[in-house]
């Protein structure tokens, strides 16, 4: 965003308000167009997303075909505008999120004997101003026979 400063037009890339005598950071910029608001600028930080573990594992010692759910493993924002929403999404394989809009969540599905395999997950994050944060895992499940 652009503002004219002593006759000179200058990029701006902060802001601060006075108020009640105390200098607070600007965080967006609306004006009116034609009777509606639309947002101008964002003075946000970026938002950068991690998580608690790169990856995570369930084991079935069963013998049999069964459901197992790996441990939790949580979003972590870091910048950005709270509050946060956030969306799991598989990638490859056939799991599902035992909690796919929230910061943490296992990932579950039925593990034959034998089996080892490994899927990929993405967790998007998105703050309250649009800007988004994503992270990758992984998920190994193992069947072991007994």
């Amino acid at each position: 965003m652009k503002m004219r400063i002593s006759g000179a037009w200058r990029d701006c890339t902060a802001a601060k308000v006075k108020v009640a005598g105390v200098w607070r950071n600007v965080t967006r910029i609306m004006i009116k167009q034609g009777g509606a608001w639309k947002e101008a600028k964002i003075f946000a930080p970026p938002l950068d997303l991690t998580t608690s573990a790169p990856s995570v594992e369930a084991y079935n010692y069963s013998g049999f075909p069964s459901y197992v759910v790996t441990p939790s493993i949580t979003a972590i924002p870091s910048g950005g505008t709270p509050p946060f929403t956030y969306a799991w999404t598989r990638d490859t394989g056939t799991a599902t999120a035992t909690s796919p809009a929230t910061a943490t969540s296992g990932f579950g599905r039925v593990v034959n004997p034998g089996e080892d395999s490994t899927e990929f997950w993405t967790v998007t994050a998105t703050d309250s101003f649009g800007l988004v944060g994503v992270a990758s895992i992984s998920a190994r499940f193992v069947g072991d026979i007994l």
